[in-house]
């Protein structure tokens, strides 16, 4: 059940980040299916419980070569193999207003039951799931480093309680975010 609390929680969020996907209402009713947990800025990779999202992020730091996140180019799909069920890849369009899928992984589209590769972000029917995702991956955008995201969502087979770990690449501003999901249940 979505609160005045989870309303609260969802302004202070935006309250130090400049972006016009702050003006967006928050849609909040009794039959949302999706919640925000916990959103934190990632430092280091202490938080990560998740083998596959600790690998993603050490392959994310080992393309920086100190810089403050890798080219999009370092995006290496063999190399990142690995994860790649688990992995989604999006590009920001006009500044972050929307956002191209470049892919949606097999175990994510699976889990979820839909599959957006090729298709915008806004293109997401649940009004609460879409809003809570365009606001994460803008964070990331303007913020220009990675966030540890704990969620959970009612989906017709039940509660689904997942982590996701959301990494910045490009040449000076991100041009590519991936969001690598873990399920607790694969553990």
């Amino acid at each position: 059940m979505m609160t005045d609390e989870v309303a609260a929680m969802n302004i202070a969020f935006w309250a130090d980040l400049e972006s016009p996907l702050q003006r967006l209402p928050v849609p909040l009713s009794e039959d949302d299916k999706f919640v925000t947990v916990r959103t934190t800025w990632l430092n280091d990779g202490s938080r990560l419980d998740a083998p596959l999202l600790q690998q993603l992020y050490d392959y994310w730091c080992g393309a920086r070569n100190g810089a403050v996140m890798p080219p999009a180019s370092a995006i290496d799909p063999f190399s990142l193999r690995f994860a790649l069920g688990n992995l989604v890849v999006m590009e920001p369009l006009g500044g972050g207003l929307d956002f191209k899928v470049r892919l949606f992984g097999s175990r994510v589209a699976s889990r979820f039951g839909y599959d957006l590769t090729g298709r915008l972000l806004s293109s997401i029917s649940n009004d609460v799931a879409r809003h809570y995702t365009e606001q994460a991956v803008a964070k990331v955008l303007h913020g220009e480093q990675p966030m540890l995201l704990q969620r959970q969502r009612r989906l017709d087979k039940g509660p689904v309680d997942y982590t996701c770990l959301l990494l910045p690449f490009g040449d000076g501003t991100p041009s590519r975010i991936i969001y690598g999901v873990h399920f607790a249940d694969e553990d």
